[in-house]
């Protein structure tokens, strides 16, 4: 019975431990229009996203500056509305 504890005790922190480390923010998002992550000015920043947030992230991002020069047959990831 003990044995099982310490496996079971081990386990969670190990899914704890594995659980906190994909949460760490450290892949940056890139416009997909000017290939950059700092925009203009400290606001128009794009964010940094966890391994889980990366996964799950399926929405392209912009700078607001770069809105005028979007192309969408170059830079929509879905090929444009056809």
């Amino acid at each position: 019975m003990r044995k099982a504890l310490e496996v079971l005790a081990f386990a969670s922190l190990f899914l704890l431990w594995s659980l906190s480390v994909v949460s760490i923010p450290f892949i940056p998002e890139t416009c997909i229009i000017c290939g950059c992550r700092e925009g203009a000015n400290h606001a128009e920043d794009l964010r940094v996203l966890s391994i889980t947030e990366w996964l799950l992230d399926t929405v392209p991002d912009a700078h607001y500056s770069c809105f005028s020069q979007y192309d969408k047959d170059t830079h929509n990831p879905n090929g444009g509305i056809k």
